[in-house]
């Protein structure tokens, strides 16, 4: 009888055991096929071979341009919950932008089902899409607004997925199939007269190029400004004007009868010449047609601005801002551009649209001057005064630094330029980030403790007042001291070098770099490759090496 009842009781659990087991199961899934017929569209067709135990939620595919896909590097198309056995499948027509390195042009697919415990995926697939190509663009020479169509193959459909770019700039696409794409060509286009535009056709996931590209033609409507004083650049105004660099358009400009050298950085600018009436029509000669400007250009006299730089040192340059370009190349006519300091002589200037620059003698002194500007029949006196002025060195901070750190020398200086900067015998480069400070690093072999600081100047060697302190680096804290990998450590000491690369943190013989927060905080993660238990710490900075007295201990 006992025998009896425990035969009874083990079947009654074996079959609780199986009951269980099937209110585990899990969902099955499998990925059938993937089918791109065009550049921005697919087919995805998947099978579901069993429900599990569990409530499903929801199911449909992933897809992305990388083998390696999840909801983070793919895109996730949802069909819902309300599924049945069998194969199931859905089409996208409007692939999303390829933001990866696919340079292979595969387009990857996953299907997936979630129940209430969680995700089951099929197999990842994988499909090549069809590479787009570009034919003949009708007509080929046109201009902003001219409607164009651009013939080819494996052309999207989807005309919210066909961008068309010339010249760097979109075009309205008007229609899309897959042989003809028709667009405007859109206004603001850098490209010149004659020159050939790029065309590149942007197709969801895929991209043709048009190399041979199309053709713009030149229009003048006018000129700007209308007034200003000699050497004044005047901009030619109109659509897609011919470029002196890349043109091998044929152009001229006259000016009351008088040609004009163009201005060497755009084919479409010039300078007013020193030798042109007070009102000058203007007049360009384009391949042999003429066109006369409407209006008239009214020479008036310039107007000195302002200095760039209105403290400099005797024997360098200064640059004069005009009102507008101020000269041009006068071929040896009377009036060539000149610059006078104060009561001295007149000397020559270099120039460049509206800036003009001259050297100061080097025999001037330390004080402040009136400048004069002639050019033409004009003669001006700047509206402030051009201070001159020598080098100088105050003071220094901070005080105490370690290598690497960064150490702020205050005086007078040239601002942009760099200064060599001596560490007692040790010396390094600094540059002056303006025109009373320079910033110059603690270079490496300097020697611990105190000493002097100069810094090298045309003018001479200066010794700057004071002593600095040179330390070595230290470390009082590191927390935490155990942690899995990726742990986020903080070391907390002082004399920590600026560049992180040039610091290092040794879990055992694991080298980790770390960020440098500032001279006395630097963060590090626990390396990934590494085994768990305790090892040394050990922090390298600047080439020095401090070992942490305590242990590491990998979680």
């Amino acid at each position: 009888m006992k025998n009896s009842i425990l035969i009874i009781i083990s079947a009654i659990a074996f079959l609780l055991s199986s009951c269980e087991k099937d209110i585990t199961s899990t969902p099955e899934i499998q990925t059938v096929s993937i089918t791109a017929p065009s550049t921005t569209g697919a087919t995805f067709k998947g099978n579901i071979s069993g429900f599990g135990s569990s409530k499903i939620v929801d199911h449909g595919f992933l897809y992305g341009y990388t083998q390696n896909l999840d909801e983070k590097t793919g895109t996730k198309l949802s069909l819902g919950e309300a599924i049945s056995l069998g194969e199931f499948s859905t089409t996208v027509d409007d692939l999303v932008q390829n933001s990866t390195s696919n340079y292979q042009n595969t387009l990857f697919v996953r299907s997936y089902i979630v129940d209430q415990r969680g995700t089951v995926y099929g197999a990842t697939m994988s499909a090549a899409l069809p590479v787009p190509t570009a034919g003949r663009i009708f007509p080929s020479q046109a201009s902003a607004g001219d409607t164009i169509r651009i013939s080819g193959k494996f052309f999207s459909p989807n005309i919210m997925r066909t961008e068309v770019l010339i010249g760097q700039r979109p075009a309205q696409v008007l229609a899309a199939s897959d042989t003809v794409i028709t667009a405007i060509i859109p206004s603001g286009i850098l490209g010149s007269h004659g020159n050939s535009l790029p065309v590149v056709i942007n197709l969801g996931a895929t991209t043709a190029n048009y190399y041979q590209g199309l053709t713009l033609q030149a229009r003048y409507t006018g000129f700007t400004p209308e007034s200003g004083p000699i050497g004044t650049i005047v901009t030619l105004t109109g659509d897609n004007l011919p470029d002196y660099y890349s043109s091998m358009t044929a152009l001229n400009i006259w000016m009351s009868g008088v040609n004009v050298p163009l201005n060497y950085n755009s084919y479409n600018r010039f300078a007013v010449p020193f030798n042109v009436d007070e009102k000058s029509s203007i007049t360009v000669m384009l391949n042999g047609k003429n066109f006369d400007l409407p209006g008239q250009f009214v020479v008036t006299a310039p107007e000195i601005v302002s200095f760039t730089n209105s403290s400099v040192f005797a024997g360098r340059q200064v640059t004069m801002q005009l009102n507008s370009s101020a000269i041009v190349d006068n071929n040896g006519q009377a009036g060539r551009p000149q610059v006078k300091i104060g009561s001295g002589s007149y000397i020559n200037v270099s120039w460049y649209n509206r800036e003009v620059s001259f050297t100061v003698p080097a025999n001037t002194a330390i004080g402040e001057y009136d400048v004069y500007f002639k050019v033409g029949p004009h003669e001006i006196q700047s509206p402030t005064k051009l201070k001159v002025i020598g080098y100088s060195v105050s003071s220094f901070q901070p005080a105490i630094a370690a290598v690497g750190n960064n150490i702020e020398i205050s005086g007078s200086f040239i601002a942009g330029e760099y200064y060599t900067v001596y560490f007692g015998s040790r010396s390094t480069s600094g540059v002056a980030n303006s025109t009373t400070k320079l910033i110059v690093p603690v270079p490496s072999g300097v020697d611990l403790g105190k000493l002097k600081l100069s810094v090298e100047t045309p003018s001479g060697r200066l010794s700057v007042p004071g002593e600095m302190e040179i330390i070595g680096p230290s470390v009082t804290s590191v927390s935490p001291l155990s942690g899995v990998p990726g742990t986020k450590v903080t070391i907390r000491g002082n004399g920590f070098g600026a560049n992180a690369w040039n610091n290092n943190v040794a879990f055992g013989w694991n080298y980790v770099t770390p960020q440098i927060v500032d001279s006395k905080t630097m963060e590090v993660y626990v390396p990934s490759n590494i085994g768990r238990g305790k090892m040394s710490l050990s922090i390298i900075v600047e080439g020095q090496m401090i070992n942490f007295p305590e242990e590491f201990t990998i979680l």
